[in-house]
């Protein structure tokens, strides 16, 4: 069996309360994986090497990797997402995604409601455009989706799901809620233009 584990440290004069709070979240998801891979992956991993020595089969290794992108660090706001990928047989292995985005200033985590206009129904939109965005893709055959794709998008929307770039939010699902494994990890980005979207810095 085999881990890897990258995670970031940020540092600055600036915004030093929010940095080390940022900080000890990024190394507490580090070690809580570090926990998961030397523990219970690993039994797992003995466990599956004893079963298959005891009938000649192929020994499978097991593989473990937690990534991170910095999506946007601009004014006032960071935005960044972890990726845990997982092998422990079979065809493929699997990636989960989760988020994060900080307001500086206030040394407070953002919600996807923050980025819209106050009493705007923001849910019902970003599920509007994501079922927009697949319907486009689909119609230029561009993506493979499930055919009640509809139906996924409002059963696996989560508000938590999102991260921000340059260019606009960005909602993602995980694997296999709204497509087959081809298509990795469906995002959807959602102008940051839009009449109805608050920019970063107009929060």
């Amino acid at each position: 069996m085999s881990y890897e584990i990258s995670y970031p440290c940020f540092a600055g004069s600036d915004f030093r309360a929010a940095i080390c709070r940022i900080n000890q979240y990024c190394r507490a998801r580090a070690f809580a994986f570090r926990r998961y891979c030397e523990k219970t992956l690993y039994r797992m991993a003995v466990s599956r090497y004893r079963e298959v020595t005891g009938n000649d089969s192929a020994v499978i290794r097991f593989e473990a990797v937690l990534s991170y992108r910095v999506t946007l660090n601009s004014d006032r706001t960071l935005s960044l997402f972890f990726d845990r990928y997982e092998f422990t047989g079979g065809e493929r292995g699997d990636t989960e995604r989760f988020s994060q985005t900080w307001d500086l200033c206030s040394t407070r985590r953002l919600r996807l409601k923050n980025f819209f206009l106050p009493g705007f129904l923001y849910r019902t939109y970003a599920m509007n455009c994501v079922e927009d965005r697949i319907e486009e893709r689909i119609a230029y055959d561009f993506g493979e989706y499930f055919d009640d794709y509809v139906e996924r998008v409002e059963e696996n929307f989560r508000d938590e799901n999102f991260y921000l770039t340059p260019n606009g939010i960005v909602l993602y699902f995980q694997q296999y809620e709204l497509a087959p494994y081809s298509e990795g990890l469906p995002v959807f980005r959602i102008p940051c233009a839009d009449r109805y979207v608050l920019c970063p810095k107009d929060r």
